[in-house]
C-alpha cells in the first residue's frame, strides 16, 4: 500500500535517531478540522510524539486554507497549546534546553514590519535571553 507522502517512513528514522526535539514546518493536515489533524498528524507522528517534542510552525493548510474559508487558527491553537503572541494566529516561542525556537507562519493577518506579528517578532528577539534563538516558519510555496 501506498504510504501517506514520506511521513511513515520519515517518522520511523527521527524515531531511531531521537532527537531532542522536531521542528515542522507547517501543512500537517490537508483543512484544518480535528479530524485532519488527527489523521495526518497526531496518529502518524504518534511514535515520535512518545519520545520527543514536535512543534509546529502553521501553514495555510493548518490556519483554515486563507485563500479559500478565510483564516482561522481555532483548531490549531486548541490541539497546539502554546503560549501564542496574540490573541490571534498561528506565532508562538518557547525555550527548550537554554535556545529560544520562535515559529511563525505566512498566513498570520499583516505583512511588513507594521503587522502584530513583526512586532511581536521584534520584542522577542530584543527581550531574548537565550544565547541562540532560531526561528521556524511555514514557507509560502511559489
Amino acid at each position: 500500500p501506498r504510504l501517506h507522502f514520506p511521513d511513515e517512513l520519515l517518522i520511523a528514522r527521527m524515531v531511531e535517531l531521537a532527537p531532542n526535539l522536531a521542528l515542522h514546518c507547517g501543512d500537517t493536515t490537508y483543512h484544518a478540522t480535528v479530524g485532519g489533524f488527527l489523521r495526518f498528524f497526531f496518529i502518524p507522528f504518534e511514535p515520535a510524539l512518545k519520545r520527543f517534542p514536535v512543534f509546529v510552525a502553521p501553514g495555510n493548510h493548518d490556519s483554515g486554507w486563507p485563500g479559500v474559508y478565510g483564516i482561522s487558527f481555532d483548531n490549531f491553537r486548541r490541539l497546539f497549546p502554546h503560549e501564542y503572541g496574540g490573541a490571534e494566529g498561528g506565532y508562538y516561542s518557547f525555550v527548550h534546553q537554554h535556545v529560544k525556537f520562535i515559529a511563525l507562519s505566512y498566513t498570520t493577518l499583516g505583512f511588513g514590519k507594521s503587522s502584530k506579528q513583526y512586532r511581536w517578532l521584534a520584542r522577542e528577539l530584543e527581550s531574548s535571553t537565550s544565547e541562540f534563538n532560531i526561528v521556524f516558519l511555514a514557507l509560502r510555496p511559489v
